[in-house]
């Protein structure tokens, strides 16, 4: 039976290429598995450390609440019709843009006031 060794020195570049590189890929997998698995596992300590002191992780409760529609600059009429579909895309009336010249924009504008400061 050859021998591992003996082969080896025989094989040439592309033959030693070939049966290093899987070799190699493997460990890389390895190392990468066993160091993903090491930080979910320091994530979920962590994770219940700071669940523990109080904080939440939740999204929607971090969210400040929605300004009222009559402090809100981006409610007035010639901006209500602009809005982006899901895909991002900007979709609007270009009669909403173009209603900065009418006189009802102006009105509201003119008597407009500013949100009160806290």
């Amino acid at each position: 039976m050859p021998k591992i060794r003996d082969y080896w020195k025989r094989a040439g570049f592309a033959q030693k290429v070939a049966l290093s590189l899987p070799v190699l890929l493997v460990m890389l997998g390895l190392g990468i598995v066993v160091a993903n698995l090491v930080g979910m596992a320091m994530w979920q300590i962590e994770k219940a450390r700071i669940e523990a002191a109080g904080e939440t992780f939740d999204f929607a409760k971090n969210l400040p609440p929605s300004v009222p529609a009559e402090d809100n600059f981006c409610a007035t009429p010639a901006l209500l019709g602009l809005r982006f579909e899901e895909n991002g895309n900007p979709r609007g009336r270009l009669e909403n843009l173009l209603q900065w010249s009418s006189g009802d924009v102006r009105d509201y504008l003119k008597n407009w006031k500013y949100p009160a400061m806290n």
